[in-house]
């Protein structure tokens, strides 16, 4: 069983070194990002979160901030700030990270 907590921590730094490859092999095979807001599924498996990450990190500055976490079983939720290129967005939100087998196998999204 691989430490959940240090496990997200360098999955955040791969996301703000904009190393996607990095980044989505932290993801299983049929991963599914969600929305908890509208109940969607924003988007499902390894390949497409490739695609979307690979066009997202044209941004330079696009970066992830974590400003709480906390580990519940097989959960890790962190607060977060995303912001992008010069500051010009900023979004708030809570990411909660579901593991299976080692890898992120759900993620949730609440957004402020």
């Amino acid at each position: 069983m691989v430490d959940l907590e240090t496990f997200i921590s360098n999955h955040v730094d791969d996301y703000n070194r904009h190393d996607v490859d990095a980044l989505v092999s932290a993801f299983a095979p049929d991963v599914k990002i969600h929305s908890l807001d509208t109940g969607r599924i924003l988007m499902e498996g390894r390949e497409n979160i490739r695609a979307f990450y690979n066009e997202k990190f044209d941004y330079p500055k696009l970066y992830s901030d974590v400003v709480e976490r906390l580990t519940i079983g097989e959960k890790v939720i962190d607060k977060q700030i995303f912001t992008s290129e010069a500051d010009t967005m900023m979004i708030k939100a809570v990411t909660i990270y579901y593991f299976k087998d080692n890898l992120i196998q759900d993620v949730w999204f609440i957004f402020e």
